[in-house]
């Protein structure tokens, strides 16, 4: 952790001395704003700004629509230009109406699918392999270098950091966006197979390609692998590489 690139603003109150913008309720207390469409999402697991507020926030302008958006959290329309938040902001924006159709509005109510691991192996061969693909060693040495790009991917999106480490070791970096790219000194996923490599991704439609190399008792292999991380139905074409020749596969994209 101290060798990332993680930051966070100080947000501490410093006591006794009074806030210069106390909380208190919307205002102007006694009338409303403009009745211009207005459109307020909540989340709604957000413990910042509770659907609550957003109720709030509703009560005082009348020309608005309040919608929570199931299994969100904070910054709802922020969370991706395909997210649910942003569709709904854009629909909005270019109609000038606060009147969403139902087609539209109907992602407020769906839970997308949640991509989890039930745990974090300590070693390739404890792995858990998608459906459907073969358990061998060759397979897990694959499903392992594309579980540690989409690992690297997915913190960096949540946290924002220029740099990093492994989850079990070895470091990394990144530069760019919306095209993103990434270096991989070292990085360990699980404890006994450190990956060296890039990964590059597109932020904005999601495609992914990650070039890794890892050593193993055979020598050096490499793992090519493409998906997108949008879709949350992608198939991964992987490619492992080594002295033994070349290996192609299709998986469940992590």
């Amino acid at each position: 952790y101290n060798r990332s690139g993680w930051s966070a603003p100080d947000l501490c109150l410093r006591w006794p001395i009074s806030t210069t913008n106390p909380a208190g309720p919307p205002r102007p207390l006694a009338g409303h704003y403009s009745e211009v469409p207005t459109l307020i999402l909540s989340g709604e697991l957000d413990s910042i700004t509770s659907a609550a507020e957003g109720n709030m926030v509703k009560a005082q302008f009348p020309n608005s629509a309040h919608l929570v958006v199931a299994n969100s959290t904070h910054v709802v329309g922020g969370a991706g230009s395909t997210s649910c938040g942003a569709t709904l902001v854009r629909y909005v924006v270019r109609s000038g109406s606060r009147d969403i159709p139902e087609a539209i509005a109907q992602c407020a109510q769906d839970v997308p699918a949640v991509r989890a691991v039930g745990r974090y192996p300590v070693t390739y061969v404890k792995t858990q392999l998608p459906p459907g693909t073969p358990d061998t060693t060759r397979n897990r040495l694959a499903v392992t270098a594309v579980n540690t790009a989409a690992d690297i991917v997915d913190r960096w999106f949540q946290s924002g950091e220029d740099y990093g480490s492994g989850l079990r070791g070895g470091i990394w970096s990144y530069s760019g966006y919306p095209k993103v790219e990434f270096d991989l000194e070292g990085v360990k996923l699980v404890g006994d197979l450190p990956m060296t490599g890039w990964i590059t991704w597109n932020a904005t439609n999601g495609n992914l390609h990650c070039a890794l190399s890892f050593p193993t008792t055979s020598g050096v292999r490499r793992v090519d692998a493409t998906w997108n991380t949008i879709n949350s139905d992608a198939q991964a074409r992987v490619t492992i590489s080594g002295a033994s020749g070349s290996f192609n596969l299709e998986l469940l994209a992590p």
